[in-house]
């Protein structure tokens, strides 16, 4: 018995080398598993956020079929009659994109969720404060960032300018806003970002402040029965609200893609010597 186990081994030590692949496919696949583990824990970490955060009277309104703020949007005809809309005390059109700005220290650009607003989004959220510089001037090509943002990403000091398409935007502030989500984004004004962003005619979210009164299950049934709007109100706490935080998935994403495609392919190539060309013939037959 222990000759055999010696023996079985010494074959399987002596059979390492041509094993390189099959390591290699290990470590890649592992390397692809802990790329996407940690994309779900930053997911995970963003809706924690949302959750700890929320308003009880605060909503958003998201056309019907969309899960999240990227991928809504909402006409300018719609969004003036929910400015009116009895129920809401304020309503917030904005714009939602990614806006490319530099990391510091480290040689590369990450994306950061961009939104475009009026004052009424102010008005939405008392917690936004500026702590450095000064707010937004409806019309002109601005942005505000979060006060940690400059010690994170470069270009981000008050007088900076920041390039977005074919636009050049100046740095004029600074905020806080109590730890909320919001911190995590840049604001530049609505019509500029419609503008640079080729939004004119939309905006991809409705915020709405509720009225102390309003019902929400009562609200959505109005929303539904009227031809004019094409939303859903979907309450600030409920936690499917925003499921796939998109300033994670697009900037994030990509680089878990590439590099689980990268890797998949040297799978396939460290892979190759460790196969049975008699187990593939047939399928390429």
């Amino acid at each position: 018995m222990l000759k055999q186990t010696a023996a079985v081994t010494r074959m399987n030590l002596e059979n390492l080398g041509s094993r390189a692949g099959s390591s290699t496919t290990v470590v890649g696949s592992a390397a692809v598993v802990a790329v996407l583990l940690g994309l779900l824990a930053m997911s995970a970490g963003f809706r924690s956020a949302l959750a700890e955060t929320a308003k009880p009277d605060r909503g958003l309104i998201l056309r019907n079929g969309s899960n999240n703020e990227m991928d809504g949007w909402i006409g300018l005809q719609e969004l003036a009659i929910l400015e009116a809309y009895d129920g809401f005390d304020v309503t917030s059109g904005e714009v939602y994109t990614t806006l490319t700005v530099p990391k510091r220290g480290a040689g590369t650009a990450v994306d950061v969720v961009c939104r475009g607003v009026t004052a009424a989004a102010f008005a939405l959220r008392p917690e936004v404060r500026i702590v450095g510089g000064r707010t937004l001037v409806p019309g002109r090509n601005e942005i505000i960032v979060r006060v940690s943002a400059a010690r994170q990403y470069a270009g981000l000091d008050v007088g900076d300018t920041v390039q977005a398409r074919t636009a050049t935007l100046e740095v004029v502030g600074h905020f806080v806003a109590e730890g909320t989500a919001v911190e995590s984004e840049i604001w530049m004004d609505r019509a500029i970002a419609q503008s640079v962003f080729r939004r004119t005619a939309t905006v991809r979210v409705a915020r709405v402040k509720l009225a102390p009164d309003a019902d929400v299950k009562a609200l959505n049934q109005r929303l539904a029965g009227d031809p004019r709007l094409t939303g859903t109100l979907i309450p600030e706490q409920e936690p499917a609200h925003d499921p796939e935080p998109p300033h994670v998935p697009w900037s994030a994403r990509r680089v878990a893609i590439s590099t689980e495609r990268r890797l998949t392919a040297v799978n396939i190539v460290a892979s190759a010597p460790n196969t049975d060309p008699s187990a593939v013939m047939p399928a390429i037959r």
